[in-house]
């Protein structure tokens, strides 16, 4: 079997967990490429290459490839989402949608994306996010501090997820930290906001940026910290997301307050192995218990990485992806 992965020079954390890490311990023979004219037995390509991919699908059709199309989140952004008026102005959605029609079959992160995926295109199998521990990059090398330290990282358009803390820095007491990940030092940033409120509007004195790294370097961020902030808003796009954050969080020991929402809940264990949050008063609440018992946060970082690590291992899912290409060329 011979499989083509669409993939460019140039990719971010979507083309690492879905399309590289996933296909670099397979049992066929493996090809990472932009070029049309490779012939293969599948094709495999992230939606967030679909513009590139679409015009040549027919032809590799026509030849007899069978085009796997993956889809990392859901296709329908709410209004408050930073990417809200591209999507509108460049008809992405349609595209997408389109996207999911031609495909011969869809893989995704979560079973509630699949459920939306189905009435569009039946032939869909679910294959998590998962981790490859045996790379560098998610390697524990945790540094120690004398103070407790919060940590969020993540991408550009979380500013409804970091509004959830809004508030409750300033409040705080005790020794702690809190630090921002992955700021892009640009000007005028939409970090430069998230800082903002992170830091208490300027009032806490404990607070850090550090600049973003490459993405197969920032999971080394974890090492930083202590406690993984993990909010997220509670609507139909945001549940259909992965749980990544939570996995990647598991993968460095760290405990984890996180919002009591979709894809997270299955997975969450109150007081066990994380803290969980409904409203903002849960988030000081839930801070200043850590703050006052510091011990807490190897505990439930223990548990999270004993719950969590199996399910979210590499092999584990690579064995449904084997089984899945196996059928697609013999069906």
């Amino acid at each position: 079997m011979k499989i083509r992965v669409w993939l460019p020079d140039k990719y971010g954390g979507t083309g690492l967990y879905r399309l590289d890490m996933p296909h670099r311990n397979l049992p066929f023979e493996v090809e990472f490429s932009t070029d049309p004219a490779v012939d293969a037995d599948i094709l495999v390509a992230s939606k967030a290459n679909l513009l590139d991919v679409l015009p040549i699908v027919p032809d590799i059709k026509a030849r007899g490839t069978i085009f796997v199309l993956d889809f990392d989140d859901y296709w329908i952004l709410p209004p408050n989402h930073l990417l809200y008026q591209h999507y509108k102005d460049n008809n992405i959605t349609g595209i997408l949608r389109d996207g999911l029609r031609i495909a011969d079959h869809v893989t995704c992160t979560t079973d509630l994306l699949a459920d939306a995926i189905r009435p569009i295109n039946k032939n869909v199998t679910v294959l998590e996010n998962a981790i490859d521990y045996s790379r560098p990059q998610f390697q524990i090398n945790k540094l120690q501090s004398d103070k407790i330290r919060f940590g969020w990282v993540g991408g550009h358009c979380h500013l409804p997820d970091i509004l959830l803390l809004d508030g409750t820095p300033a409040r705080l007491s005790g020794e702690f930290f809190i630090l921002l990940f992955g700021h892009d030092l640009q000007r005028n940033s939409i970090y430069d906001r998230f800082a903002y409120i992170m830091s208490g509007h300027n009032k806490v004195k404990n607070f850090g940026i550090v600049k973003q790294r490459p993405f197969d370097q920032y999971t080394d961020f974890y090492n930083y910290f202590d406690v993984a902030l993990i909010p997220l808003r509670d609507d139909k796009f945001n549940s259909m997301k992965s749980e990544l954050k939570l996995v990647e969080a598991a993968c460095f020991k760290k405990a984890a307050i996180v919002s009591d929402v979709y894809p997270y809940r299955p997975y969450l264990r109150d007081g066990k192995n994380c803290l969980t949050t409904t409203n903002k008063t849960d988030w000081y609440k839930k801070m200043m218990k850590l703050i006052k018992n510091p011990t807490m946060a190897d505990d439930l970082g223990n548990q999270l990485y004993e719950d969590l690590h199996d399910y979210f291992d590499i092999n584990r899912v690579n064995e449904k992806r084997i089984e899945l290409y196996n059928l697609l060329l013999t069906s």
